[in-house]
């Protein structure tokens, strides 16, 4: 695939259905309750019907913040919610969009704070990405990422769990946190595209 070149507001034009995500998606893909209770929320009435289609619906109906849960499962509530929220767009489209609310979620648990206490600027929070990611979505995938200038990183993940639209999502959204804007190219390797290339270049805001 060649290389696509992304700012937050050009969009993804990739489109899949749920069966080829959920086919991408294994069942050792996990990832923490804190980012399924938002879901939860936003479905409102049709996460009754939703959670009988899961893999592993929750306990008494409630996710705990930093239990694991399959990402199968958080998959399919993203396509279901997405469809909803913004239809007309791609699923990649979809899933960066909700994707860009993670951060938050993250930036306001106490793993979050804890990280964040000694970040200042976008670069350094993209570099501890990996290390974040082992933590709060474990599993069959690998994370590296290296600076490569002042306002550069490359990172690198794979295989990719289903649609990689949320990882995008994520990114931008930490980026922006800091007061940059992202532009990224994205680049698909390995004969299934499944390992992933963000090479990402973080332009100040600040005044």
């Amino acid at each position: 695939m060649a290389s696509l070149h992304l700012t937050p507001e050009v969009p993804l034009r990739r489109d899949v259905d749920l069966d080829w995500a959920l086919s991408r998606t294994g069942n050792g893909y996990r990832v923490k309750g804190m980012f399924l209770t938002p879901l939860v929320k936003q479905l409102g009435s049709a996460w009754e019907a939703l959670s009988k289609q899961l893999d592993h619906p929750p306990r008494m109906g409630r996710y705990l913040p930093f239990n694991d849960y399959p990402q199968r499962d958080m998959t399919r509530l993203m396509y279901h919610l997405g469809k909803r929220e913004f239809p007309g767009v791609s699923a990649f489209e979809a899933f960066r969009r909700l994707s860009r609310n993670d951060f938050g979620v993250f930036a306001a648990s106490t793993l979050g704070r804890v990280v964040l206490s000694t970040i200042r600027d976008p670069v350094t929070a993209l570099l501890k990405l990996p290390e974040v990611y082992v933590k709060v979505a474990p599993g069959e995938w690998s994370f590296a990422a290296e600076q490569l200038a002042s306002d550069r990183v490359d990172l690198r993940f794979g295989p990719a769990p289903g649609i990689w639209g949320a990882q995008l999502g994520q990114v931008e959204a930490i980026v922006q946190y800091f007061r940059a804007d992202p532009e990224i190219e994205v680049r698909l390797e390995g004969e299934r595209d499944d390992h992933v290339r963000f090479s990402i270049r973080c332009v100040s805001t600040r005044r």
